[in-house]
């Protein structure tokens, strides 16, 4: 078995430092929330919206537990984009999830819209159709 040369390997403490150092905040709402998802699983003070998950330290087992928190300090959020823990895991960056997370709410909320035009027309034709039955009642 070979020795590892412990010297040759990079600080990983220093990759770090620059993203600590040298990091675009969160300019939403929904970035700023999952900046302080990451910071408090990942527990490091500062996050950029561009920081990769994985290169801030992170893992399988942390973005399960950031997946988990976003569910609920979000509501539903997550669940209405249809965001899975694999496209976590895609989306390894808060922009790049804030991105998917605002997909889910234009989504969802055409998606009501829809649903209530559908009602809508649905009652429309159920009237319509009570009231053709009504007249041929009469008439017949």
């Amino acid at each position: 078995m070979k020795d590892t040369d412990h010297k040759s390997i990079p600080d990983a403490s220093g990759a770090q430092q620059l993203t600590q150092d040298d990091h675009k905040p969160p300019e939403s709402e929904i970035e700023r929330e999952i900046a302080e998802v990451w910071k408090e699983v990942l527990e490091v003070e500062a996050v950029g919206v561009d920081d990769n998950f994985f290169d801030l330290g992170g893992h399988s087992l942390a973005m399960v537990k950031v997946y988990e928190r976003m569910k609920e300090r979000l509501g539903g959020r997550v669940e209405r984009a249809g965001v899975t823990l694999i496209e976590m895991f895609e989306q390894a960056s808060i922009r790049r999830m804030a991105a998917r997370l605002g997909q889910g709410e234009i989504v969802g909320g055409k998606l009501e819209e829809v649903r209530k035009r559908g009602e809508k027309a649905r009652r429309a034709m159920q009237w319509q159709k009570q009231q053709t039955q009504e007249r041929k009642g009469r008439n017949g």
